[in-house]
């Protein structure tokens, strides 16, 4: 409108129809013939709600921020990089100070910043790095623990007759020998991203190592002595061919 050369007074009337809410409350009190130019319109308004401008975070609200006890330290750098985005201009020596600064005396990063502090943020994501996966790994292996932990609950509530009857079905088909048809203990298996092989190696460094393994396969004949179950530590077939391993992969995954 300044373009065309709309005047003042046009300027000022088709402004004011703009305003909602708030600030159309607020220009219906102003009291008549109280604005002499937009100019002073303006002034008016930004006086009124000056206090409701978002004023950018800075480095001392992000200072603010601390990893609470019991704090993932995924969560706390998730906050702590969301906060630091809105900061304009954030230098990274203070980013990195802040952040390190920020963390829970307690625990592990701390500790280990204490002894060997940082200079870059490279640095610092580069260390942080491993806690993360070690908490990462620490987290699952609570969460199979407590899984372990229902399942023997569930368990020892259950009828005997029934549990006597899965530990046949299960026994029964440690012993079939290779070449036959096998029956799965679930109707349908979760899709996997690696091999079940690969699994068990990973698992087999942590808390699942203490999975009861099945009894081995009887050679009643017929037997690929060529191949070889990590499970069973015996001949028949091979790990990722192993029924027993399918059925205890899935029972962790829906556990």
């Amino acid at each position: 409108m300044y373009i065309r050369g709309t005047d003042e007074p046009l300027i000022s009337r088709i402004f004011a129809i703009t305003l909602t809410g708030a600030a159309q409350a607020w220009f219906s009190t102003l009291p008549a013939n109280s604005i002499g130019s937009f100019e002073e319109f303006g002034e008016k308004f930004l006086l009124n709600f000056a206090t409701r401008k978002k004023h950018p975070n800075s480095e001392f609200s992000l200072g603010k921020i601390r990893q609470q006890p019991g704090e993932t330290l995924q969560r706390y750098l998730n906050r702590f990089k969301d906060a630091a985005l809105q900061v304009p201009g954030l230098q990274e020596n203070v980013h990195v100070h802040l952040i390190m600064a920020s963390l829970d005396g307690a625990s592990r990063l701390a500790k280990s910043v204490y002894k060997d502090p940082m200079r870059t943020l490279e640095e610092f994501r580069t260390r942080s790095k491993k806690y993360l996966e070690l908490e990462q790994m620490e987290i699952a292996n609570a969460q199979f623990e407590e899984g372990k932990r229902m399942s023997l609950r569930k368990r020892s509530l259950a009828p005997k007759g029934k549990e006597r009857d899965d530990n046949k079905k299960k026994d029964s088909r440690a012993r079939i020998p290779d070449g036959r048809d096998k029956v799965g203990r679930y109707e349908k298996y979760t899709p996997l991203n690696a091999p079940r092989s690969q699994i068990w190696r990973e698992v087999a460094m942590t808390e699942m190592k203490k999975v009861e393994r099945p009894r081995p396969i009887f050679d009643r004949g017929g037997l690929d002595k060529s191949k070889y179950c990590a499970i069973h530590d015996g001949p028949g077939h091979t790990t990722d061919q192993c029924w027993d391993l399918r059925d205890a992969v899935e029972k962790f995954v829906r556990d």
